[in-house]
């Protein structure tokens, strides 16, 4: 993204209970990439996957950026859970509740997701092509490829 000079942050999330998530920025929007990008390898899994909340939060930050064409492209196991109970039929409509929010404000979503098991329950939260599914990492690169093709033919 940096090399096609489009606009982007990174961040990542985890939670335990609604009462306590957290999302972290690896990269601001107008934090400079070289600098940035070493922060990526020092990311280590914890926590619990709070996918709506985090979802909103990132369409808040989006509210006020000046930009026409807004994304968030979410990168995960692509499974909501959580300590309490945040699962099942009740995770994924919250995320589903929370990805209209976001297209109601004109904000698009994909989802990649590393891990075979979520044929279950993304496509339920993201629909039929808004999402990816991954058998390894290795295939990450291909992914960010073809989801530049579909970002700049959405434009």
């Amino acid at each position: 993204m940096n090399e096609f000079n489009i606009d982007f942050s990174i961040n990542c999330f985890y939670s335990k209970t609604r009462n306590y998530s957290s999302y972290l920025t690896l990269k601001a929007f107008d934090e400079d990439w070289q600098k940035s990008k070493y922060k990526i390898g020092a990311v280590e899994p914890q926590g619990y996957t709070r996918i709506g909340a985090a979802l909103r939060h990132s369409g808040a930050i989006l509210d006020k950026r000046n930009t026409k064409n807004k994304w968030v492209i979410l990168i995960s196991d692509g499974k909501p859970n959580d300590f309490d109970k945040y699962e099942g039929k009740y995770g994924i409509n919250d995320v589903r509740q929370a990805l209209r929010e976001l297209h109601e404000r004109q904000i698009k979503s994909y989802a990649l997701a590393i891990e075979k098991e979520a044929k279950y329950y993304l496509p339920q939260m993201f629909g039929q092509g808004n999402h990816q599914i991954l058998t390894t990492p290795r295939e990450l690169l291909q992914s960010m490829v073809k989801l530049y093709e579909k970002i700049k033919n959405q434009s």
